[in-house]
């Protein structure tokens, strides 16, 4: 997965190449599984780009199941509840 990293035309730490943009946002738009946005993010933070680290891992928390709600339904994407529990969450 990571054999695009160090390549022979490596710029250094800090810096994000149009490459390293280009699989960020790929990242961001296509990979729906927490883990591997969290293990591409900690290449990032190596790297010390500490801005796309931080968006890969806001990504992966944003599309981990949330748990449930008192209504017995699942919280991400729970579009009922009983008017007895409304803000007593």
């Amino acid at each position: 997965m990571h054999a695009w990293w160090p390549c022979s035309l490596h710029p250094g730490k800090g810096v994000l190449t149009h490459e390293r943009k280009a699989i960020y946002d790929a990242a961001v738009e296509m990979l729906v599984e927490p883990d591997k946005l969290r293990q591409l993010a900690d290449l990032f933070e190596k790297e010390e780009l500490p801005d796309q680290a931080k968006g890969l891992r806001e990504r992966a928390s944003a599309l981990e199941p949330k748990g449930e709600c008192k209504c017995g339904r699942a919280k991400a994407g729970c579009e009922y509840h009983d008017p007895n529990l409304q803000g007593k969450q």
